[in-house]
């Protein structure tokens, strides 16, 4: 993989992170890249830079109902369905903090980004409380949610 020097060349790696192809090798050399911060090309970059993180999320989310949609042991399900939307939605703060980006996106994506966490945190809250088994909040104490 070639460090991304173009807007050609960063839209390549951002599509192998839509589709989950690579991915670690994908941020890596994203980190040493660069673009040029011209009008256009700069905005294109950041708009589908959003775009890439909207579908990470939209991703994450996907895989952990699914696998919420198995019906077999239910806190094994719910153990390894938070385990892997951490895991699907740990790179997402990472694509807010590359260099390429100026101080003000990178700011402005990782408030945003923590906004959808939170929101998604809350909601897994919300369930656990309306969880009259309990099961769920105890899961989710022990994976080290505030509830």
């Amino acid at each position: 993989m070639n460090v991304p020097q173009t807007y050609y060349e960063w839209v390549q790696l951002l599509n192998m992170l839509k589709t989950g192809d690579q991915e670690k090798e994908a941020l890596a050399v994203m980190y040493q890249g660069k673009i040029e911060h011209q009008a256009g090309v700069y905005e294109r970059f950041v708009n589908r830079l959003t775009q890439t993180i909207n579908t990470r999320f939209v991703m994450a989310l996907d895989n952990f109902q699914k696998a919420l949609n198995q019906n077999t042991n239910f806190e094994k399900v719910i153990s390894q369905a938070l385990d892997r939307i951490a895991a699907d939605m740990g790179l997402i703060p990472q694509l807010a903090a590359l260099p390429a980006l100026k101080d003000k996106e990178r700011e402005e994506l990782s408030k945003l980004i923590q906004q959808e966490m939170n929101r998604i945190g809350e909601s897994l809250t919300k369930s656990a409380q309306a969880d009259r088994s309990g099961k769920l909040l105890s899961i989710l104490r022990n994976k080290g949610f505030k509830v």
